[in-house]
C-alpha cells in the first residue's frame, strides 16, 4: 500500500509547475526549511508559505479517494500526519543518484 500511495504522490507531483514540485520536495523530501529554500530560490518566506500550503492542500484532496479506500491501519500514512514519513520514505526512489537540493527532479 505505500508504494500505491507514493506512485500517487509522484504522479500528482508531476503535474504541478516546476517551482512547486521544487519547494515541496525540497521541504518534504529534503527537510529545508522554508527560510533555507526562500533564501535558495530568492523567494519570501510568506510566497514558499503560501506555495507549501497550496501544494499540501491539492495533494491531499487528490488523495482523498485512495486514502477513504484503504483503512488507516493498513495504509499507515494515509492519515495527515504520516504523508511527510511516507514521502521521505519513498526519497530513495524519487531522486536519481547526484541530485542535489538545487537539481530536484520529480521522476517520469
Amino acid at each position: 500500500m505505500r508504494a500505491r500511495l507514493f506512485q500517487e504522490i509522484l504522479r500528482t507531483l508531476r503535474q504541478w509547475p516546476e517551482l512547486e514540485q521544487n519547494i515541496f520536495a525540497r521541504a518534504h523530501y529534503h527537510g529545508q526549511s522554508t527560510e533555507d529554500i526562500s533564501h535558495s530560490l530568492q523567494l519570501d518566506v510568506e510566497e514558499v508559505n503560501a506555495v507549501l500550503r497550496q501544494c499540501e492542500r491539492r495533494l491531499h484532496f487528490s488523495l482523498r479517494n485512495l486514502r477513504q479506500a484503504c483503512p488507516t491501519e493498513d495504509f499507515p500514512c494515509a492519515g495527515g500526519d504520516g504523508l511527510t514519513d511516507c514521502l521521505r520514505a519513498g526519497t530513495e526512489r524519487a531522486h536519481a543518484p547526484g541530485n542535489t537540493p538545487g537539481n530536484i527532479r520529480i521522476p517520469a
